[in-house]
């Protein structure tokens, strides 16, 4: 008996033994990765073969944990794809099968697809989808090596030409096909670029930055690292045209996901604010000597960076504006070759950087989490030394710093310095938020997430459904609803249109709209739901008028377009419009719409309609259009930005206009006050492009700093610069036509003219050619080139000439340099207009 149960008791043993190793065995397994709980019998038929190798696979095998990542990313896609079709298989599970195959068999990890241009699928979190994106990957491909990325973007047009009517199209029209472009070509890569992985943006609507380019990149590229051998540290964006100042925007805001850039023939409308943050990475300018619009610009930005010390190359070609660039074999190989020796390092110790939103708020280890002034941009220069942070921090009210120990000693103190004021001294943490000036504590506070602007919000979203009749985003969690007003009358109810209400404003409701965007008709007067959030609104409203700030809108044709958080939900988004007479606005203007357009610039968080313009906006109006005035031409906006706290900032007087200002009278302002302020002995100012501009005049009254800052769409840093006097009179000397270049000049013809100081004044007779004279303006003489740098184009190197200091260029035959030491100041231009009109009080135009 006594044997039989020493045997049952061996038995046992080796039996609980047996199951302890299988349960080890089932948890090194890798096949309960991939549940099969609740799938369709298609489902199961169609990951057969995954399953079948992932239960081949241990988690513990050396070979198989660098791969882990993608395994358990890949296996978690394949849960939430319900059904696996054509194309799904060929965007994602036959790269999954693929992949298994080869771990299994010993093989190098996807080697198979080397030099093959692949459709490369991943799941978006961003746009809850299975999306992809067309990508060439190295020849002789090998997982074992390390690889830089590639991320190209599309020119303005986008993606889909119609040949019969030989116009880029939408994605939806009839005729649209297509047709890329998608450059540098396949075969191109496999024999000239085989050393690195590049990438085709897939979004048609994602032109100029806007519309979820900045989260195809971080998503698609963080699949990639993952799948194959590349590296997040080197990750380069570029593109053509438009495609290039995509590259440009992205990187400019968001420094911490690329290495470098690389943007051919690129336009950039935005300004020169996004320049401060080249500081970060690496830039090589690509152009042609023939791209008239765009190398007069582009070259300036590189004289201006490269006298600041940044790390910004070039090389420019024989072409204009075109893609011939991403077709010259040795124009390539030398943008590969410049990429190979540049690494991003996400502990770089000196970071700078520049916003004017806080939808795009961090660099590296530094986030600003609130802004002191929203009519001006934030700047910061931070840098770690020791365990001591320097923070330069302009118009922030309060930021935080992520620390590791990388950056810094964790164990040791810290201390932080914010404009030389010790800011915080104690332990160091992960994270360290320095308030180091009065935040606001409102109810609501402009964050991240509802961070204001018109349209800014349209930056961070996706796709939209045309077909639809309005643009109605088809992202989870981000869409808009259209709330109707059963307040007013019968005929202003019908007078208000939209092509989809979502529901009336007495069905509103915390479980109905608390996760979604609202859009809202009728204002408080009206909408019901609005009512019950009077007293939070930023503007006040009363019969027949509205109030914004100090401002009465009385009028009939006078309504209002605002943002603020969704009462509901603070991280979600309220556009409100509302009127004192909806008929009135019907026939004067129109009843506005929501307008979030992929090529909306800066919106603004309020917007006034219907303000008639003054006489001589109205005799400009009739000298410019011959033809009869259209709907709403007689009619101008005002525009206003919101405090941290989404009220109207601070509408104290600066000054008194005392005759009023037009637009050429306003630019005339600009070129004194840049003078004054940077103790320029000449100020030279030119007119942004039409699409930039906001207010285009100065009424007779009380002036505050909005309106000095919405004469400019984005903010304007002054630009210095030393020009010879010979220089300096090619841009004040009439032409052969009697056209001065810049005619907007601090200078005088006169003694005798208006404004004439003979302390501070120059006269055009008495520059002296050879003479160097310090000259301050605005970004437009950059923009258009006339303070860069030119050449003889015929006597340039081909196929591209590569250089990279203003020095080597000016070396060539041929070339010429058109003003010395190019640089971009911390001064706004707003800031120096405010500081003129605050020092004289009162201000009329200076007439020339």
């Amino acid at each position: 008996m006594k044997r039989i149960l020493l045997a049952l008791s061996i038995i046992s043993i080796v039996f609980s033994n047996l199951q302890l190793l299988a349960e080890e065995e089932s948890k090194e397994n890798l096949s309960q990765c991939l549940s099969v709980e609740g799938m369709s019998a298609g489902w199961l038929k169609s990951t057969q073969k995954i399953r079948d190798n992932l239960s081949k696979l241990k988690s513990s095998d050396p070979k198989v944990s660098k791969w882990l990542p993608a395994i358990k990313r890949r296996s978690l896609t394949l849960r939430k794809l319900k059904k696996i079709g054509s194309m799904e298989r060929d965007i994602f599970t036959r790269f999954f099968e693929a992949m298994l195959e080869d771990l299994v068999n010993d093989k190098k990890v996807l080697a198979r697809f080397s030099g093959q241009t692949i459709n490369y699928g991943y799941w978006s979190k961003h746009i809850n989808k299975l999306t992809g994106t067309k990508v060439q990957v190295p020849a002789n491909y090998d997982s074992d090596k390390e690889y830089q990325f590639f991320m190209y973007y599309k020119i303005g047009g986008g993606m889909y030409w119609n040949t019969p009517t030989k116009k880029w199209a939408g994605p939806h029209d009839k005729g649209a096909k297509v047709s890329g472009p998608h450059r540098p070509k396949a075969e191109f890569c496999q024999k000239v670029i085989p050393d690195t992985f590049q990438a085709w943006s897939a979004l048609y609507y994602g032109v100029k930055g806007r519309m979820g380019l900045v989260e195809e990149l971080k998503e698609l590229t963080l699949a990639m690292s993952q799948d194959f051998s590349m590296s997040l540290d080197r990750v380069f964006l570029s593109g053509y045209s438009d495609g290039g100042y995509s590259a440009m925007w992205i990187a400019s805001r968001y420094p911490h996901l690329v290495a470098g850039i690389a943007p051919g023939v690129a336009n950039w409308q935005y300004g020169n604010m996004g320049n401060y943050t080249f500081f970060n990475f690496a830039t090589l300018v690509v152009d042609g000597w023939r791209d008239g619009g765009y190398i007069g610009e582009n070259l300036a930005r590189f004289t201006t960076l490269n006298n600041m010390g940044y790390d910004i190359k070039c090389i420019i070609s024989h072409h204009g504006h075109s893609m011939t660039w991403l077709e010259e074999v040795e124009t390539v190989k030398k943008i590969m070759a410049w990429a190979k020796t540049k690494r991003r390092n996400l502990n770089r110790k000196h970071i700078k950087y520049a916003t004017w939103n806080l939808a795009w708020n961090r660099a590296y280890w530094f986030t600003i989490k609130q802004m002191e002034n929203p009519l001006l941009a934030s700047l910061v220069d931070a840098k770690i030394e020791g365990n001591t942070i320097q923070v330069k921090a302009k118009n922030i009210s309060v930021y935080q710093i992520a620390l590791n120990d990388k950056l810094v000693d964790m164990k040791a103190p810290l201390k932080i310095f914010t404009n030389g004021r010790l800011s915080y001294e104690g332990p160091c943490q992960a994270k360290v938020t320095v308030d180091h000036l009065k935040s606001s504590k409102a109810k609501f506070v402009k964050d991240t997430v509802t961070h204001g602007g018109m349209s800014a919000h349209a930056f961070l979203l996706t796709y939209f459904n045309k077909k639809s009749g309005h643009k109605k985003f088809r992202i989870k969690g981000q869409s808009w609803s259209w709330v109707k007003f059963t307040g007013g009358t019968e005929v202003e109810r019908k007078i208000v249109k939209a092509s989809s209400w979502v529901g009336k404003d007495v069905d509103v409701t915390e479980k109905k709209y608390a996760e979604t965007n609202l859009l809202i008709y009728g204002g408080p007067l009206r909408n019901k739901f609005v009512e019950k959030f009077t007293k939070d609104l930023p503007i006040k409203f009363e019969k027949g008028k509205f109030t914004v700030g100090n401002k009465v809108y009385d009028q009939p044709q006078h309504c209002v377009k605002f943002i603020i958080p969704n009462p509901l939900n603070p991280k979600k988004n309220c556009v409100i419009i509302a009127f004192n007479d909806p008929a009135a606005v019907s026939k004067e203007l129109g009843i506005p719409k929501l307008d979030i357009s992929p090529w909306g610039f800066r919106g603004g968080d309020c917007q006034v309609f219907g303000i008639k313009k003054n006489k001589a906006e109205l005799k400009k109006l009739d000298s410019v259009r011959k033809k009869k005035r259209r709907k709403g031409d007689t009619y101008k906006k005002d525009v206003y930005i919101f405090g941290s706290d989404w009220k109207v900032y601070d509408q104290t007087p600066i000054g008194t206009i005392e005759k009023e200002f037009g637009w050429n009278d306003i630019l005339q302002l600009k070129a004194e006050a840049i003078k004054e302020k940077t103790g320029a002995q000449v100020g030279l100012y030119g007119s942004q492009p039409g699409y930039l501009k906001w207010k285009t005049s100065f009424n007779k009254g009380a002036i505050t700093m909005n309106d000095v800052a919405v004469t400019h769409q984005v903010p304007e840093f002054i630009m210095t610069c030393e020009l010879t006097g010979k220089q300096l009179k090619g841009f004040v000397t009439p032409d052969k036509r009697g056209k001065v270049p810049v005619p907007n000049n601090t200078l005088f013809a006169n003694k005798t003219d208006p404004g004439y100081d003979p302390k501070t004044s120059l006269l055009i007779s008495e520059i002296d050619d050879v003479k160097i004279y310090k000259v301050a303006s605005g970004y437009a003489l950059c923009d258009s080139g006339a303070l860069g740098l030119s050449a003889s184009v015929e006597s340039m190197p081909k196929p591209h000439f590569y250089f990279e200091t203003v020095k080597e260029f000016a070396e060539k035959k041929g070339t010429t340099v058109k003003s010395n030491n190019l640089k971009q100041t911390e001064i706004e231009v707003t800031e120096a207009v405010v500081s003129y009109i605050k020092k004289r009080g009162k201000i009329s135009p200076r007439v020339k």
